[in-house]
């Protein structure tokens, strides 16, 4: 049956999204985050931004202990501290 042929052969065999593989050291929450930001980046743009946004912050709060109102806060807290 051709059909059967078809969605054998249609069927996707390398994984979705070009994330890269981090250590464990980096938590869980921002690993998940940023391989699912990888892995919709082409369905969903806005929703990928959404997510690769929240690890960013992840990062800033897990690693660096920054905490402000916002991610631009944030940042600039970062660049103060390393520039």
């Amino acid at each position: 049956n051709n059909n059967y042929f078809d969605a054998v052969f249609s069927m996707r065999l390398v994984p979705f999204g070009s994330a890269r593989t981090f250590p464990e050291y980096v938590p869980a929450a921002i690993r998940n985050d940023y391989a699912e930001a990888c892995i919709i980046r082409d369905l969903s743009p806005k929703a990928s931004a959404t997510l690769a946004r929240r690890a960013v912050q992840g990062v800033l709060r897990d690693f660096f202990g920054i905490t402000q109102p916002t991610l631009k806060r944030e940042l600039d807290e970062l660049e103060k501290r390393i520039g």
